[in-house]
């Protein structure tokens, strides 16, 4: 499988989704091979909290091994695993947290602060259409169960 790769100016790799692969699911850019070297990382034991709805945070997080669970108001919302990124309206917003996130498993997290996050956006247009898909998911799964 062929797959395509942009150079950013910090001279780490962007691995994006192969060469003709349609593109249905969210992750439209390798997130684990894109953090697997961040020097910033951090492990949360099984049944310990990420944060919690309500906090205050200035930073979003990537799995990079384990899995954890969303909850809106007491209510589970999804699990998420290996690549996946949560967080990132503390980032975009500056507002408190919408969500608690427990650790499902012990969970090794990149963290991703408010200047890297730009950095990103603004040389990998990729990663920036994958942060609004991401957040464009989200909303329409919320929307979803506050309907039903």
């Amino acid at each position: 499988m062929q797959v395509q790769v942009s150079q950013g100016r910090s001279g780490f790799n962007l691995p994006l989704t192969p060469a003709g692969e349609n593109c249905t699911q969210t992750r439209t850019v390798d997130t684990l091979s894109l953090f697997q070297n961040e020097r910033e990382n951090r492990t949360i034991a099984a049944g310990e909290y990420v944060f919690r709805e309500g906090d205050l945070g200035a930073e979003a997080f990537v799995i990079l091994e384990g899995e954890v669970e969303v909850e809106v108001e007491g209510r589970l919302i999804e699990t998420l695993g290996p690549g996946d990124i949560f967080g990132e309206m503390a980032i975009i917003s500056s507002s408190p947290r919408s969500a608690t996130v427990r650790a499902k498993s012990e969970v090794i997290l990149a963290v991703l602060d408010e200047r890297r996050f730009q950095f990103l956006v603004q040389q990998t247009p990729r990663f920036a259409i994958h942060m609004m898909r991401l957040m464009a998911d989200r909303l329409r799964r919320a929307s979803r169960v506050n309907v039903a």
